[in-house]
């Protein structure tokens, strides 16, 4: 959805969340054959956003481990696609064969 949205405007993403907010009310208006504009009929389906869940002191020391090597492991990818961004404006960009080829062994690897 990001890479979508980023060719937007925000005009045009103002008009699609409107868009969006009318049909959702017009269907939900044919649907049921009431309109009740509250908080607890905007979504179809119920949340429940407390939480339950308990840790202890300790576990934040993992928690930070975990946030520590998030961020170097997502350093290193960060990395190795600029990397290898600036091998394909070398190599492959200029030869029109070699950016087809790309695309079949992406496709071969990502199935």
């Amino acid at each position: 959805l990001e890479e979508a949205i980023s060719f937007f405007t925000s005009k045009m993403i103002s008009r699609v969340y409107l868009t969006c907010a009318v049909a959702y009310y017009a269907l939900y208006f044919l649907e049921d054959g009431s309109a009740r504009f509250d908080s607890s009929s905007f979504t179809e389906f119920q949340l429940d956003l407390t939480c339950h869940i308990s840790y202890y002191a300790q576990d934040i020391f993992w928690f930070a481990i975990l946030g520590c090597l998030g961020g170097i492991l997502g350093s290193i990818f960060n990395l190795l696609v600029v990397n290898w961004t600036k091998l394909r404006i070398k190599f492959v960009n200029p030869k029109g064969y070699l950016r087809v080829l790309e695309g079949v062994v992406m496709v071969l690897i990502t199935t």
